[in-house]
């Protein structure tokens, strides 16, 4: 009987060793058809502008540009992530060919070796982006010793930064809660932490909750800017497709502009927020219009290029950098 029971262990064995180097060869080879279908799809001049991005107030003309029908959905695909993190593992991976990033993010992009090009000025936060505490909490100061919830994205930590800055601490004066972004609403709800950095629509959503504005992207203006990104070999593959998604995008600032109940209305159901709720969220950010993009992007000293350095020698400063980058190229 042991020894029928010892042939019945060893050949149970023997059997999960084959299935496991099966699985594993089968992985392999599965590895090796998805890498190569990745590649394959940015060669393709035929297939989809793959555009990645996630849930911010400031990226929503692209949305309601697909809803109004500027968009051609044989030429543009929009590819929705939760955070920043995603987009850009996406964009690194070649999933996606652009992808809406904020300008720190951007320059990490740089450092990390991918060749990119910003081809638009998204939007400026002046106050979309905030530090929001429990009701009980009346200024920055008084987070010391206390528990702040940061999201894994550059622009979190560049905000918060900023903040200690401006109130004369540090890092080490309160305790860090690292968070997802879509874990955000649940920790200040449930007490895991005393404040989160933040930005809309949960910034909207904690206020509604009775938490307390201690600081917001309206005290360093000009500083939070969304850009949009693309890989380099990109904008010879989709040059149409390109054309299509910048000016479907200023056509949706324009319907914004021109009818900002309406365009609220249809932001709103995405958002998650209510139509006066999008309407008042959308104060504490600038959408720059066409020409003014080009004033951001052109002439010897282009806007973007200095607002990029200043932000470069910050990011050095504070440890975001470990090495310097060069933006002269990055300019489409």
């Amino acid at each position: 009987m042991k020894h029928k029971t010892l042939k019945l262990v060893i050949f149970l064995i023997s059997l999960l060793t084959i299935s496991i180097i099966i699985i594993k060869n089968d992985s392999l080879k599965f590895d090796k058809l998805f890498d190569s279908f990745i590649d394959t799809e940015l060669e393709t001049p035929s297939s989809k502008l793959m555009v990645g991005t996630f849930l911010w107030l400031g990226y929503e003309p692209l949305f309601l540009a697909r809803d109004l029908g500027y968009y051609d959905e044989n030429q543009i695909r929009f590819v929705e992530y939760l955070s920043a993190t995603q987009t850009n593992r996406a964009l690194r991976n070649n999933s996606i060919h652009i992808a809406t990033n904020t300008l720190d993010e951007a320059i990490l992009l740089l450092e990390q070796g991918l060749d990119i090009k910003i081809i638009l000025i998204m939007d400026e936060s002046l106050g979309g982006d905030a530090i929001i505490g429990k009701p009980e909490i009346q200024n920055f100061k008084e987070l010391r010793g206390k528990r702040v919830g940061v999201a894994n994205i550059a622009v979190s930590a560049y905000l918060i930064s900023r903040a200690f800055d401006i109130f004369g601490m540090s890092i080490n004066d309160v305790n860090i809660m690292p968070l997802q972004g879509e874990d955000m609403e649940k920790a200040f709800k449930t007490n895991q932490v005393d404040a989160i950095v933040t930005y809309e629509p949960t910034k909207s959503i904690l206020l509604s909750m009775g938490g307390r504005n201690l600081f917001d992207s309206s005290q360093i203006p000009g500083e939070i800017i969304d850009v949009l990104v693309i890989q380099n070999k990109a904008l010879q593959l989709f040059p149409k497709q390109i054309d299509l998604l910048l000016k479907g995008w200023f056509k949706s600032l324009d319907y914004l502009r021109e009818k900002p109940a309406e365009a609220a209305l249809m932001m709103s159901q995405r958002m998650g927020m209510t139509k006066e709720e999008v309407l008042i969220a959308l104060e504490g950010m600038r959408s720059p219009n066409e020409l003014e993009n080009k004033e951001w992007v052109t002439g010897e000293n282009p806007v973007l290029i200095n607002k990029g350095e200043n932000l470069v020698n910050f990011m050095l400063k504070k440890g975001f950098l470990k090495k310097n980058v060069n933006l002269k190229n990055i300019i489409s």
